[in-house]
């Protein structure tokens, strides 16, 4: 997760008091939330062959090639990335 989107969660949750420990284990929750909004908003931007071959780049767990990917069919990724931390922290957030 990048740095921008850690920094986001910190302050839109109010932990900026809170100890390293806990501002990491609430990153870390949402994080895998977030990654996991990004990937169902990826899917369902892709062509049935785009997501034939993404699910072929996650199963081969090779982060250069993912990133080929994001880069060559995902171009808007950056925007979603951000559009899901907001989502994520608003439902967290009201929770």
């Amino acid at each position: 997760m990048t740095q921008e989107i850690q920094q986001q969660i910190v302050k839109a949750l109010s932990l900026e008091g809170k100890s390293q420990e806990e501002i990491e284990k609430v990153v870390s929750a949402l994080g895998g939330i977030i990654l996991q909004t990004v990937f169902l908003k990826v899917t369902e931007s892709l062509s049935d062959e785009q997501i034939i071959r993404f699910d072929e780049v996650l199963q081969s767990e090779n982060q250069v090639a993912l990133q080929a990917f994001f880069q060559a069919e995902v171009p808007n990724l950056s925007a979603l990335v951000i559009e899901s931390s907001q989502e994520v922290m608003r439902t967290y957030q009201q929770s």
